[in-house]
């Protein structure tokens, strides 16, 4: 497996697949999200960390709450509609 180094993600860029592991580092936290390391708002370990093992979407945004998350739903995982990605949602990569 390769290691990357963790993404920042850019306004309406959302990251999604199975949220494998968190880890605080330095103030910030670092999400595996699917394939990739995601870079978070430490605030974020409370919201997150129930969903471990579960696929997840992690949106940001720019409103007040700079960060969307939310569960996949179990039967688009089983459709197959729901595919590990980074990107804006609604655009093909």
């Amino acid at each position: 497996m390769t290691v990357h180094a963790p993404i920042i993600l850019k306004n309406y860029e959302e990251a999604v697949g199975v949220l494998r592991r968190l880890v605080p580092d330095g103030g910030s936290l670092l999400a595996e999200i699917g394939p990739i390391s995601v870079a978070l708002p430490s605030d974020l370990e409370g919201e997150l960390r129930p969903l471990l093992g579960q696929r997840v979407g992690v949106l940001r945004v720019d409103t007040g709450k700079p960060y969307r998350v939310r569960a996949v739903a179990k039967r688009f995982v089983e459709e197959g509609k729901s595919k590990d990605a980074v990107g804006c949602p609604g655009w093909s990569n």
